[in-house]
């Protein structure tokens, strides 16, 4: 499970441009308590029109993810981007500034 880490660092931050927040990993409620955390980053990226959040996965919750985001995605400043091949990520997660990791069975 998982993915290595790149070799690049993570993309810095300008003035003006908005702090970008990353999910990457299973689509899953009860695992990963992925519905809670979405509405806390469309909470968040509605009083900070400066943040923005993209998450990628795929699991067994994907349907609902999207109902919830379909009702409320903070103007488009919360989108869920479905599943990426780990080859992928070594480019894409260097984007970001900010990486959520959450799980109620992983230590």
């Amino acid at each position: 499970y998982g993915v290595a880490l790149p070799r690049t660092t993570a993309h810095a931050r300008h003035a003006g441009e908005p702090l970008r927040i990353v999910y990457h990993g299973r689509i899953a409620q009860p695992q990963k308590r992925v519905l809670e955390m979405t509405r806390a980053l469309v909470a968040i990226c509605r009083q900070r029109p400066d943040i923005t959040a993209d998450l990628y996965g795929s699991g067994p919750d994907e349907a609902a993810l999207q109902a919830l985001l379909a009702g409320d995605d903070a103007e488009g400043r919360v989108k869920f981007l479905g599943a990426r091949p780990s080859s992928e990520l070594t480019e894409l997660l260097p984007q970001y500034h900010v990486a959520v990791l959450l799980s109620d069975f992983e230590g």
